[in-house]
């Protein structure tokens, strides 16, 4: 049987459909872990869940924060708000937690919400399988498709928080950090995203539809 860590991000509709799916790869068989922001992730997984700090309590403190701006933007910069002033940070402090994370629990497969960064760099880091959990069809249908400088803008974004935490160049050039390229999991059904295009229409993508 395989070991498998879950990377989340302090929301509430990104943790529950984990706990949906790590009860049923507990069910069959395998181990199940979950890291994320203390506090916070912990109160939503289930009796019995092993769940591993990535960073102090503060920090959830300061997304909910910020969390409060960012119901004021709009549109294209809504998302622009999202990545440069939560989910960045948000991974600049969970990346050495979640390191830490898999040296503690060494699982085969390492699953990182898209909006948990820090999985997908450590994955990536650390070369290992790791999947793609998407719990909203928004990220894979490009919605910045109209606004390509914005979306190229972070894209770098996300390129340069790839090299400040140690992974080369040309790796992290490849492709998206939103999306692995050993596969996405995405909590919807394709007759709701259409069919992919750019980035996600390169990386294998399995429709799970609602994890409840």
């Amino acid at each position: 049987m395989a070991r498998f860590l879950f990377v989340v991000p302090p929301f509430t509709g990104h943790i529950n459909p984990t706990v949906a799916v790590g009860a049923e790869l507990t069910r069959r068989g395998h181990e199940v872990a979950w890291t994320g922001v203390e506090g916070v992730t912990e109160t939503l997984l289930g009796p019995g869940a092993t769940f591993i700090s990535a960073v102090a309590p503060e920090v959830a403190k300061y997304v909910a924060s910020v969390g409060e701006r960012r119901d004021e933007a709009r549109g294209a910069s809504a998302f622009k708000f999202l990545m440069e002033q939560v989910l960045l940070p948000l991974a600049d402090h969970m990346v050495e937690g979640v390191d830490a994370a898999v040296e503690r629990f060494s699982p085969d497969v390492l699953v990182a919400d898209q909006q948990a960064l820090a999985g997908a760099v450590v994955g990536r880091r650390r070369d290992m399988i790791w999947v793609t959990s998407a719990t909203t069809s928004a990220e894979l249908v490009d919605p910045l498709a109209a606004f390509p400088k914005v979306a190229e803008a972070m894209h770098q974004m996300r390129v340069e928080l790839q090299l400040r935490h140690g992974i080369a160049p040309q790796i992290a050039a490849q492709g998206d950090l939103r999306l692995s390229k050993h596969l996405v999991v995405a909590y919807t059904v394709e007759e709701l995203t259409g069919v992919l295009e750019g980035e996600a229409a390169k990386v294998p993508v399995v429709y799970v539809g609602p994890a409840v």
